[in-house]
């Protein structure tokens, strides 16, 4: 675990892979918990075709040898490009050893210049990696620019 970056959590077993199917390596995207049984992604991850997949599963790569959960029920909120969320209701909750991410709502305003760190599967990576950097910019409707030096950005 990373010590020197003032962004990175001291924990991220709240990482969450989206997936397809129970068995598949190839995440749609990545969510993150934040409480017993939901996580919050984008919506774009869980819909095809303007509707929600069928199947949907989340796997807990940040913890050894969680099994994944299936997701019951999404609630999204979709108006793009400014409204792009998606709640998933699990099945059942998350295995032990995964805790919910420490959730805020500052102003957009309030975030310039603070260090930020994410962690996701770009282009269905199924390894996944982080970036860092800092707020830029406070856009419209809640939205921030993220700045990043990252090598993997």
């Amino acid at each position: 675990m990373r010590t020197d970056d003032p962004a990175h959590p001291l924990s991220d077993s709240w990482v969450v892979a989206v997936h397809a199917s129970e068995h598949d390596f190839t995440p749609l995207g990545t969510a993150v918990v934040f409480a017993h049984d939901r996580v919050l992604t984008c919506a774009h991850v869980v819909l095809s075709h303007d509707a929600t997949r069928d199947e949907l599963w989340v796997a807990f790569p940040k913890v050894s040898g969680c099994p994944r959960r299936r997701v019951a029920t999404v609630n999204t909120s979709q108006a793009p490009p400014v409204k792009d969320l998606a709640v998933l209701i699990l099945s059942e909750p998350v295995p032990v050893g995964v805790e919910a991410a420490r959730l805020r709502c500052p102003r957009p305003a309030d975030l310039l210049g603070k260090a930020w760190w994410a962690y996701g599967f770009p282009n269905g990576d199924p390894i996944g990696n982080s970036a860092d950097g800092l707020v830029g910019e406070s856009l419209s409707y809640g939205w921030v620019r993220l700045d990043t030096e990252s090598r993997y950005v």
